[in-house]
């Protein structure tokens, strides 16, 4: 083992030790004390400890009147010596077996007990803000020493700590609370935490005053949106303030002077509204004052009158034992509107939907309405009533039957013409498979001029009824020995077949009406009428009267009953030839 370089790192460490409180000194395991010199002071404990090695500890020297107690020591591992010294001096100690091996250590007197003076303070008469607190501190603080400034105006029985540092002399800068202010006779001093030692006052009265903060609330009633229309209230309330006023505006411009309150009805959504107040502060650095409020932003909904528009399909006539459905159309209901719907004022649905099927309504008439609830918040009013449908429930009608007759002859000779008669003559409208609705073809009979599949529809109120069809084999009659040929043009009707009083021609678009003539034979082929197109005025009934484009009415007054042969002429050209029976 290198006990020489052991040795010299004894010694470097003896050297860095200058100063412990309580101390471990170790006695071996080579032949040094480790440390070999240092110094405690008086009440500090020192223990030596015997490691490896014969080696035991006793006083070479030590001051007068000190203790020696550790003479008597026995060598040996693992032996422990404790001394504390009460002399200051200067102690000298060895192994008693080995007399090379020596260590010194210094015992320093007791420390001053520490201090601390308030030496003086910014000011004796404050305003508010903040005093600045001058200090000294004499002796030991152990580390972590905290000083804190305290402030009494009781002889300090109550106090209030202002402020705390960790430095050792010099100021303090602490705040006033507003809380502490109207008294003359506030005095401060300085604690300190570890070890606690507290000093004597700043010897002089302070003054303490101050200004409190002057502030303003303004209260918004009613909170959140509001309905375009309503009342708005704005109420300004001051604190700290003499002689308050304010100032109201509206996007900037000056609404109201003079009066902590604001109301008005006629705010719109976006509008920002704020308030100046002035004032003068009060305490003791009183001064005017003058502050704008943050600008309040409204959120207006605007007010809405729901309606509900119902609706029926169908709309009037309803055919017994079929399905109505209705439905409604609301405006302003809301997110959660609430629905009900009556039939002859009896409730048959509620909810949230406006659509209802009904299908068992008896024959007759009934009224219908609808009710809505809304949800809205700014709804003019919660509760509206439908307009009123009117719905007639009609029986349907029975099916025509459709037979085939002979006309009955008038003339001679007779010709054997065909015709078809619907069992039910009112509100009829005669079909064939070939043209589908024939044109003026509304009376009880009807003279097919071509073969075919004929039907009868009724209709009453909207409800129909349809014949069963009837299948009609044309056959041309003979007249004076002549077989006429119906013939047909897709754009030109004559009606109605059989006629009375008047026939009617139609004729649609693409025909040069400008060259048409029209000419009507007698069964003998004698020709009773021939007239160019004329634009005619129709009449409904023997009141009304009505230009009817592309219609031409012939008046058959002057004709006798029976068979006659009605031709359409394009200036030389034959387009229609057509049997029509005049009734009589």
């Amino acid at each position: 083992m290198n006990y020489r370089f052991i040795s010299f790192l004894i010694s470097l460490l003896s050297c860095i030790i200058s100063y412990a409180a309580d101390i471990s000194v170790a006695v071996g395991p080579s032949f040094a004390f480790a440390p070999s010199s240092f110094q405690i002071t008086l009440g500090d404990k020192i223990t030596f400890n015997v490691s490896s090695g014969s080696h035991n500890v006793v006083f070479s020297s030590v001051p007068n009147n000190a203790d020696q107690s550790l003479v008597s020591g026995t060598a040996g591992i693992d032996h422990t010596w404790e001394f504390t010294p009460t002399v200051a001096g200067i102690y000298n100690v060895r192994c008693g077996v080995h007399s090379g091996m020596t260590a010194s250590f210094t015992v320093a007197g007791a420390a001053a007990a520490p201090s601390i003076s308030t030496t003086g303070v910014s000011s004796l008469t404050i305003c508010g803000g903040n005093i600045t607190v001058s200090y000294s501190e004499a002796g030991s603080f152990n580390p972590g020493n905290i000083f804190s400034v305290q402030l009494s105006n009781d002889n300090f029985n109550t106090t209030t700590t202002l402020s705390t540092v960790s430095t050792s002399s010099g100021s303090i800068v602490v705040a006033v609370p507003s809380s502490v202010h109207g008294n003359t006779n506030y005095r401060v001093r300085i604690v300190s935490s570890d070890p606690v030692v507290t000093s004597a006052d700043n010897g002089s009265n302070i003054s303490i005053n101050y200004s409190p903060a002057a502030d303003y609330d303004i209260d918004v009633t009613p909170v959140g949106a509001v309905c375009t229309g309503n009342t708005i209230t704005f109420a300004g309330t001051s604190t700290n303030l003499t002689n308050p006023s304010f100032t109201w505006m509206v996007n900037g411009s000056i609404v109201g002077t003079g009066t902590n309150s604001y109301v008005s009805t006629t705010l719109q959504n976006n509008d920002i509204a704020r308030a100046v107040i002035t004032g003068t502060t009060q305490g003791c650095n009183s001064a005017a004052y003058s502050q704008t409020t943050v600008g309040y932003v409204l959120t207006m909904t605007s007010s809405v009158t729901p309606t509900l528009v119902i609706q029926s399909s169908p709309a009037v006539n309803l055919c017994f034992g079929a399905t109505l459905s209705i439905s409604g159309t609301p405006n302003g209901g809301g997110a959660t509107p609430v629905y009900a719907l009556y039939i002859d004022n009896v409730s048959v649905a509620g909810g949230t939907s406006t659509y209802k099927e009904v299908s068992n309504l008896t024959v007759g008439t009934h009224t219908i309405t609808g009710t809505l609830i809304s949800s809205l918040s700014c709804a003019t009013v919660q509760s509206v009533t439908s307009n009123t449908l009117i719905i007639n429930v009609v029986t349907v009608p029975s099916a025509p039957v459709i037979t085939q007759n002979t006309l009955a002859c008038v003339t001679t000779p007779c010709p054997d013409v065909k015709y078809l008669a619907s069992s039910v003559v009112n509100n009829i409208q005669w079909y064939s498979d070939a043209r589908g609705i024939l044109t003026g073809a509304t009376s009880a009979s009807y003279t097919p001029t071509v073969s075919g599949v004929y039907k009868v529809v009724v209709n009453v109120g909207g409800c129909t009824a349809t014949s069963t069809g009837f299948t009609f084999t044309y056959v041309a009659p003979t007249v004076t020995g002549i077989a006429i040929q119906d013939t047909e043009n897709e754009k030109i009707t004559i009606y109605p077949n059989p006629a009375k009083e008047r026939i009617f021609v139609s004729f649609a678009g693409g025909i040069n009406k400008n060259n048409v003539s029209i000419k009507i034979y007698d069964n003998q082929m004698n020709m009773v009428i021939h007239t160019p197109y004329t634009q005619s005025v129709c009449k409904g009934g023997k009141a009304k009267a009505c230009l009817c484009p592309g219609v031409m009415e012939i008046g058959t007054d002057a004709l006798s009953g029976g068979i006659y042969i009605v031709q359409i002429y394009d200036a030389d050209k034959l387009m229609v030839t057509q049997r029509v029976v005049i009734l009589k």
